[in-house]
């Protein structure tokens, strides 16, 4: 039988497989209930005795992660917005009004 409060992280399907998931894809409210279940289950392993530590790192290299993967997510979006902006700015170049040709028989 496997420790109830040791889950591997690395199992399909596993909660820290599924927030990785999640955060890879830029799923961040999705990310965010999965953390939030994470959150009440580590909660209720704490209150039933002490945690491994194992899972203690694991819990911190996941926020760890989380933490980088938002942050790049978040600097990314941003140079998006400066582009649109400096883009909005220079506007797109003035098109030479459609001429209309009539054809005269």
């Amino acid at each position: 039988m496997r420790d109830r409060l040791s889950p591997t992280s690395l199992e399909p399907g596993s909660l820290p497989q599924r927030i990785r998931k999640a955060v890879g894809s830029g799923e961040f409210a999705k990310a965010r209930l999965l953390w939030e279940e994470y959150g009440c289950r580590f909660h209720d392993d704490l209150l039933r005795g002490p945690v491994p530590h194992s899972r203690l790192t694991e819990a911190r290299e996941l926020a760890d992660w989380t933490r980088m993967v938002a942050l790049c997510a978040r600097a990314h979006a941003q140079a998006r917005l400066n582009q649109m902006a400096a883009a909005k700015k220079y506007g797109e170049p003035e098109r030479p009004p459609e001429t209309t040709r009539i054809a005269r028989f």
